[in-house]
């Protein structure tokens, strides 16, 4: 896990320079998932905004995603919880079905709640 974190790192760094030059298919984004769940919480940000910035390839591969991703908003890491709201805020906006977007809004809106009764520093970045 920690290597595929690092890989991404290097490939968000590189994205940045380069522009894009990756795209996300099934296996990849599979991997990415898995690795999520195993990594540090600096492996997570990392993979997290990679997924925001890679959309997958179908619908029914966002919406699962959707699924593995919303278990980080419990995360103690302000910073996990920031880039998983990221990527679901992102990916709403490829589902169709108005009751998931629903959903996926009512389980977004108490952790950011929650970070928005944390420290000035914590707001600030919650709400940029």
């Amino acid at each position: 896990a920690m290597v595929v974190s690092n890989a991404v790192a290097s490939l968000s760094e590189i994205t940045k320079r380069k522009g894009p030059f990756f795209e996300m298919d099934g296996s990849s984004l599979h991997k990415l998932l898995t690795a999520l769940s195993e990594c540090t919480e600096w492996g997570r940000c990392y993979i997290l905004d990679f997924l925001a910035l890679h959309l997958p390839a179908d619908t029914r591969e966002i919406e699962s995603s959707v699924q593995r991703v919303v278990p980080h908003l419990s995360h103690s890491n302000a910073a996990v919880v920031l880039s998983a709201a990221k990527v679901l805020i992102r990916y709403m906006d490829f589902i169709d079905d108005v009751d998931k977007n629903k959903s996926i809004c009512r389980k977004l809106a108490p952790p950011l709640v929650s970070l928005m009764s944390s420290n000035p520093e914590i707001q600030y970045i919650a709400i940029k």
